[in-house]
């Protein structure tokens, strides 16, 4: 038997599985919708956007010179470095960053059982399984391919952490591949679990990855001389917190002032061999 309980309620039913229910403005994130209006926002104030895979960034005296795969070069009085997991390929001295693989189960739906699916809330689970330990599920969201999918995400013990100083050894392999083939087994079990009577179109997995810091909160600093600032590391749970993080960490590198009421030193850097800045 399920129990279910509003959000905000105390009580505990024991003997029992307990759902905890949160009606207010819970919901989810769609990535390709935040980031475009992160993008419109930042051009509507006179960003430029540029479309190039940063290589490098060398902080020569007064300035960042910041070279593309496609052979631009950027010379900048400061720069943000906002790159997750792959920010350690571009720092000299390296944070702290234990990356983490993360495997995504794409479920396709049928248009016919869309609407059935409509009133789906956000889950976030934890149950007996051999592998499975706890996972995230969202309901039908419709993709840039023109399918609906019910996305799933894991925290499995079968994932691995990667290696994240070099792009070419372990990252680009990574994004290249299907990612976990026992993860996504694992996956579409507990979806079948879940909601029994889906009828899954097709499956696809997607290969992310999880950055963590060494203190459980972001890294938002300034590195080198005040000319490289960092954001990095969401530790699983950065997005629905993106913007103020970026707000704070632009701020801090523009002015050079921490502009929050949170505490600057729970958000200092770590780096990898054990110092702080």
């Amino acid at each position: 038997m399920i129990n279910l309980v509003p959000l905000r309620a105390q009580s505990v039913s024991i003997g029992r599985k307990v759902a905890w229910d949160e009606t207010g403005a819970a919901g989810y994130i769609n990535p390709r919708q935040l980031i475009e209006a992160q993008l419109i926002a930042a051009q509507t104030r006179g960003a430029t956007v540029i479309r190039e895979v940063v290589a490098s960034l060398e902080v020569h005296g007064d300035e960042v010179l910041i070279r593309s795969r496609e052979g631009g070069e950027l010379r900048a009085g400061k720069a943000l470095l906002t790159t997750g997991g792959y920010s350690n390929t571009l720092l000299r001295r390296k944070l702290d960053l234990p990356t983490k693989s993360h495997t995504i189960l794409l479920a396709e739906v049928s248009p016919e059982q869309i609407d059935g699916l409509r009133g789906m809330p956000s889950i976030i689970s934890s149950f007996a399984h051999p592998e499975v330990e706890s996972l995230y599920m969202l309901p039908p969201v419709r993709y840039p391919d023109g399918k609906t999918y019910i996305k799933l995400g894991p925290s499995s013990r079968d994932e691995q952490f990667i290696d994240a100083r070099d792009n070419d050894r372990e990252l680009l392999p990574w994004f290249q591949s299907d990612g976990n083939a026992l993860t996504a087994t694992d996956l579409k079990a507990a979806l079948q679990r879940m909601i029994p009577y889906l009828q899954v179109l097709a499956y696809q997995t997607v290969p992310c990855l999880i950055t963590y810091s060494a203190h459980g909160a972001p890294y938002i600093d300034a590195l080198e001389a005040g000319r490289l600032y960092v954001t990095t590391a969401g530790n699983g749970m950065g997005a629905k917190s993106s913007d103020e993080i970026g707000r704070i960490g632009a701020l801090l590198c523009a002015t050079g002032e921490w502009r929050s009421d949170l505490n600057r030193e729970d958000f200092r850097a770590v780096y990898a061999d054990g110092g702080s800045k």
